[in-house]
């Protein structure tokens, strides 16, 4: 009986891709977790050059809904940066003298 049988979840998968993050993701995965999860790695942890995620390993049947889901949220996540953008970078000094 191969020892892999035994995991009642998954086993961890480490790989080394030069000191970036990565996502690896199953053909079982939950696309919309996916999604916010990569989304999140690559802005959240954007300070930290290892901790962002740079690389994603996709398998070709989920790619068509991973790839436009991710373009939707970037489409948002840049109208609420340009929002912001408006709002409060076209006079930052006068809004830090003002607060």
């Amino acid at each position: 009986m191969p020892s892999f049988l035994k995991y009642t979840g998954f086993p961890k998968l480490i790989g080394e891709c030069g000191g970036k993050n990565y996502h690896f993701v199953h053909t079982s995965a939950d696309v919309e977790s996916v999604v916010n999860g990569t989304v999140r790695s690559a802005f959240e942890y954007q300070g930290q050059k290892c901790s962002a995620c740079s690389r994603m390993y996709v398998p070709e049947s989920l790619w068509p809904q991973v790839s436009l889901n991710i373009f939707v949220l970037k489409t948002k996540i840049a109208q609420f940066l340009s929002a912001l953008s408006v709002k409060y970078c076209h006079h930052p000094l006068k809004i830090h003298v003002q607060t």
